[in-house]
């Protein structure tokens, strides 16, 4: 069996193999059974579709859809991944603002801000005592292995501690906690 949380950045409601749900945070299907998600997007600038998965493999539709594994702790049986949905656009003639999907939180702008070189900008975020540690090659060379991140709405954690999953090449999420001492990054230790 696999938990699967699925994930999308814009509001949607699903079908699972045919039936309704509005939210989908932990979902157990067998590996040998093929799992359609159809996604019902809210908002009408947006089509809907359906995605075929079996096991942790995209079968149709692998362009508007990533299964994201998690880094799996030896000894435990059942897997999870994530199902990370993108959105399908259609073509909309219209003067109105669409209003825009995911705001990357504090955390993000600080990884994206790393991975497109702006570590000056990056730095702004990390408390004086972390960046005294860290020079920029070493910054840097921390996030290269990982193109994504996604903040951890799906394991339980301390309050004072936030936990991302950063993504590396072959889709499977490293779990990172990040501390915080007053709303700037002062450690970050993978779990």
């Amino acid at each position: 069996m696999i938990t699967f949380h699925i994930k999308s950045d814009f509001k949607c409601v699903y079908l699972l193999n045919g039936s309704f749900v509005e939210t989908a945070e932990a979902v157990k299907y067998s590996n040998a059974e093929p799992l359609y998600v159809t996604v019902l997007p809210l908002s009408a600038h947006l089509m809907p579709y359906t995605v075929k998965i079996l096991g942790k493999k995209v079968l149709e539709n692998s362009e508007l859809v990533s299964v994201l594994s998690f880094n799996n702790e030896e000894g435990k049986n059942d897997e999870r991944a994530i199902i990370y949905l993108q959105p399908r656009y259609n073509y909309l003639y219209n003067r109105k603002k669409i209003a825009s999907f995911a705001e990357h939180d504090f955390v993000e702008k600080f990884f994206y801000c790393v991975k497109k070189g702006n570590l000056a900008k990056a730095k702004e975020s990390m408390t004086q005592s972390l960046i005294e540690k860290v020079n920029d090659e070493n910054l840097a060379a921390f996030f290269a292995d990982y193109h994504f991140c996604l903040k951890d709405n799906f394991t339980k954690k301390d309050d004072n501690v936030y936990v991302y999953l950063l993504i590396d090449k072959e889709n499977v999420a490293h779990p990172f906690n990040f501390h915080l001492d007053k709303n700037k990054i002062n450690d970050i230790i993978q779990i």
